[in-house]
């Protein structure tokens, strides 16, 4: 799957909760989705301690297995019911419902 530097931001972000095996798959996920030191270098990403900043639109592509993409989805559902939710989760939401519900449909 197609991720931004801000969507990776973001999704390493999330609080990690569930079973065992859940958190190891997260775990592995997030692993992919952080930054390496020659990725660093080359958006030149800064962390000032308050924020990140980098240059470009950098974009890469992130192994996403069909059960994480279920779990993103579950986290994100549990951040709308306890109104944790916000505005910058709702474009990575909605990539990864459509992500879950097309996989729904290849089963179908």
């Amino acid at each position: 799957m197609k991720l931004s530097i801000a969507e990776r931001l973001v999704l390493l972000s999330l609080p990690s909760k569930g079973t065992i095996a859940d958190i190891k798959l997260i775990r592995e996920f997030k692993e992919g989705l952080a930054f390496d030191s020659e990725e660093q270098k080359a958006i030149k990403l800064v962390d000032n301690g308050q924020t990140l900043s980098w240059e470009g639109n950098y974009s890469k592509d992130i192994e996403v297995t069909p059960r994480a993409i279920e779990i993103v989805v579950e986290t994100f559902d549990r951040l709308s019911r306890t109104g944790e939710f916000m505005e910058q989760h709702l474009p990575i939401y909605e990539k990864f419902k459509e992500a879950k519900d097309a996989k729904g449909k290849e089963g179908k």
